[in-house]
């Protein structure tokens, strides 16, 4: 075999022998066709840019009872959130938030708060909710790197607490603890914690998986 020959030959075996790279995700993909997020709970959130900063994320595993969707600036001001209250009927529920200051991108060591003004109510029969007015603090933790899929990801923890004066029944209906992972890298973050004092629920789920969606 020729010098040439060999040459070629060990590039295209040291070609081969390069992980692929290409199945970590970047930012291009939340514009492209998106990013799925695989959760702990066995949900999949399929994200994608919808406008300048701000971020789509919906349920995409195939069950109704699971059907839901976020929308907001970076994935973490969850400006509207909706979720269908009844599998088998198009009946959805929905929050949406109107933050009084402009939310910033997460940085690790800072904070934010915001009052905010909270409609709680169903698209069914395009009947409006109740306004919930109370403020939310945001904090920005330390970042770190974490493997997941078997990519290295930067991560943010975030997290948020909503207050208000508000009150059903004698409850503060604004008593809420949410945590998000942010990744700065690809623009995104999900939702991974909340605990709702007015409701008696709570719920976590990791993150489990990253890929491009196909």
């Amino acid at each position: 075999m020729s010098r040439i020959l060999r040459a070629a030959a060990l590039a295209l075996a040291l070609l081969h022998a390069v992980p692929a790279a290409a199945d970590c995700v970047t930012a291009e993909n939340l514009t492209g066709r998106g990013i799925l997020f695989t959760m702990a709970d066995g949900k999949v959130w399929l994200a994608r840019a919808a406008g300048k900063k701000v971020v789509r994320l919906d349920q995409s595993n195939g069950k109704p009872a699971d059907d839901a969707y976020i929308e907001g600036p970076f994935g973490v001001y969850e400006v509207e959130h909706g979720h269908r209250v009844y599998p088998k009927r198009d009946f959805w529920g929905y929050i949406k938030r109107d933050f009084r200051k402009r939310p910033p991108e997460p940085v690790t060591g800072e904070s934010w708060t915001s009052k905010l003004e909270e409609d709680q109510g169903s698209f069914y029969a395009q009947s409006r909710g109740s306004d919930f007015k109370g403020e939310v603090s945001y904090r920005f933790l330390p970042d770190k790197t974490v493997t997941v899929s078997g990519c290295d990801y930067r991560i943010i923890p975030v997290e948020a607490t909503f207050t208000g004066k508000d009150t059903i029944w004698g409850d503060p209906v604004l008593d809420r603890n949410d945590r998000w992972i942010y990744f700065p890298d690809l623009g995104v973050g999900v939702h991974t914690m909340s605990r709702d004092g007015y409701r008696q629920e709570e719920w976590k789920a990791g993150i489990t998986a990253i890929a491009a969606a196909q």
